[in-house]
């Protein structure tokens, strides 16, 4: 049943205050704020995995006790190490996006949020001379020696900390018309009271081995499913033969990609989705080829 005319706009008056009272009071979100030690420790110990473990890949929490500075602020692991704070950067500037959006009666779905933040992690890998890959690892998992990030989860661990999925969902009190009237002049300019912004303390897991989260590639056209199937036809007949692994991973790239190269018009956050996807792409095939004429290459993503 919809809100009548006055009730309306005091809804979404008191919503967009509480966004915006959100978005203010989470420090680490705020534009050229430093990057906290523990928001680095949380990501590393929300997200770490130890993947050639004898009983198969398990979490690592314990991975967030090295972590280190570097020159692009904190990071993970050595030889490739995982640069974190580049990572948070990345995903500060969607997460504020989103808030700016949700301000705006337009809220991007957390979940579609996580993946735009997750895909940026293959940037935000250096070598054993500080240098930035242009692209390594996955969409889902950066792997570093015998540990590994995964990037979902780390993503999922920024939107927790930054309150965004709390703050979407939030829903003022509709106060009687008469309440209202009553109030006005006491508290007309007071912020709706909402649940204390602080970031949380993740509660310790037990590790063990789980089977992969079914994360929901986009429906296709018969024309985007016809473009896949050219792509991959083609890197067969270029390689020789694809791997079981191969096909897999290039199949949920193409997917995730062709949508993108089949819109005419695409917001500016799409576009630069899209140069990220075709930039894995491009990586993955030269990984491949790499892999193909024995020269060392980084290290597949593990099987869960």
């Amino acid at each position: 049943m919809p809100r009548a005319g006055g009730h309306e706009d005091h809804y979404r008056e008191k919503r967009r205050q509480a966004l915006q009272w959100f978005a203010a009071h989470c420090d680490w979100l705020q534009e050229d704020a430093p990057i906290p030690r523990e928001l680095a420790e949380g990501l590393v110990r929300s997200s770490a995995w130890w993947i050639d473990h004898p009983s198969g890949p398990v979490e690592a929490p314990g991975d967030a006790n090295h972590v280190t500075r570097g020159p692009y602020g904190w990071r993970i692991y050595s030889g490739n190490s995982f640069e974190i704070s580049l990572f948070i950067k990345s995903a500060r500037r969607l997460i504020r996006d989103a808030y700016d959006a949700a301000i705006r009666d337009r809220p991007i779905p957390p979940g579609r949020l996580k993946e735009d933040i997750a895909i940026h992690g293959v940037r935000c890998v250096s070598d054993y001379q500080d240098n930035l890959y242009r692209f390594y690892g996955s969409l889902e998992w950066i792997p570093c020696g015998n540990h590994a990030i995964d990037t979902f989860q780390a993503a999922q661990y920024l939107i927790d900390q930054s309150r965004y999925a709390k703050a979407v969902a939030y829903k003022p009190r509709l106060r009687r018309q008469a309440d209202a009237t009553a109030d006005q002049k006491r508290d007309s300019d007071a912020p709706e009271r909402v649940a204390d912004p602080s970031p949380s303390t993740p509660q310790p897991r037990r590790r063990a081995r789980r089977k992969k989260k079914n994360r929901s590639a986009p429906q296709l056209t018969d024309e985007q499913r016809q473009w896949v199937n050219a792509r991959l036809t083609h890197l067969q007949a270029r390689f020789g033969s694809l791997s079981q692994q191969e096909t897999n991973e290039l199949t949920d790239l193409l997917t995730r990609l062709a949508p993108l190269t089949h819109s005419e018009d695409l917001t500016t956050q799409q576009r630069q989705r899209l140069t990220l996807l075709k930039g894995a792409v491009v990586a993955y095939a030269q990984r491949m080829e790499a892999k193909r004429r024995g020269d060392e290459a980084p290290a597949a993503p593990p099987k869960r």
